[in-house]
């Protein structure tokens, strides 16, 4: 999905220590957005190191982002099996 937006919020970088099938430690980066297109408004991740090295956006500027989204399936504490979308940004860009 493109869409042109609005950067309502930037939040924090955050990063997580995980272990790889193999045991390896490694680190998980990601940092997430709240977009406005003036229609729809939705939170999406940048993850890996290009939310590592990212340096905040100016929220005045109007951005065209690339986003994949998908679903993920979660079990709520009840048993029900549910659904939510997950969005993450490839690509952001100032026009």
């Amino acid at each position: 999905m493109i869409k042109i937006v609005r950067i309502k919020e930037q939040c924090a970088h955050s990063c997580r220590q995980y272990t790889t099938e193999s045991g390896e430690k490694r680190q998980f980066h990601s940092r997430g957005f709240i977009l406005s297109s003036g229609i729809d408004e939705f939170y999406a991740e940048v993850l890996g190191d290009k939310a590592r090295d990212m340096v905040p956006f100016d929220t005045s500027r109007m951005y065209e982002v690339e986003c994949h989204i998908r679903p993920r399936g979660y079990e709520t504490k009840d048993g029900t099996y549910r659904y939510e979308n997950f969005i993450s940004i490839s690509r952001m860009e100032a026009i």
